[in-house]
């Protein structure tokens, strides 16, 4: 677990390190632009409460083993990457992600469908 911190941060950079979890208490970093988490081998589940960061712009849990289920994000994140992760399926808003740009799902050997593809991913291709 993290320490509390101000809701003020708009950067949390853990990658590399020992953390095991996050605490619902994250939702309410309002103005958190990026969530960096790459390979925190030991991570768990994120807590269902990242969907209340609207500023978040980037999430990356690439390399996070443990990290099984992913949790809904908000629409307005633009860089999301998973590879190395062991999600199995995504929440269907995930289909909703109007502004996303860079998805990786590189060494998600355990993936095994993505919600259907709106009309903003297929402006993508």
């Amino acid at each position: 677990m993290y320490p509390e911190t101000t809701e003020h941060v708009m950067y949390l950079n853990f990658n590399e390190t020992a953390i095991k979890e996050l605490p619902q208490s994250i939702g309410h970093l309002s103005r958190l632009v990026a969530l960096n988490l790459r390979d925190c081998k030991q991570l768990g589940n994120l807590p269902e409460s990242i969907c209340l960061l609207k500023s978040i712009v980037i999430v990356d849990v690439s390399g996070c083993s443990n990290v099984t289920k992913f949790p809904s994000i908000p629409g307005n994140t633009r860089y999301l990457y998973l590879s190395g992760t062991a999600v199995e399926e995504f929440p269907s808003s995930v289909g909703h992600l109007s502004r996303i740009s860079s998805l990786d799902l590189s060494n998600s050997g355990r993936l095994k469908n993505l919600p259907s593809i709106g009309s903003e991913w297929k402006q993508l291709c």
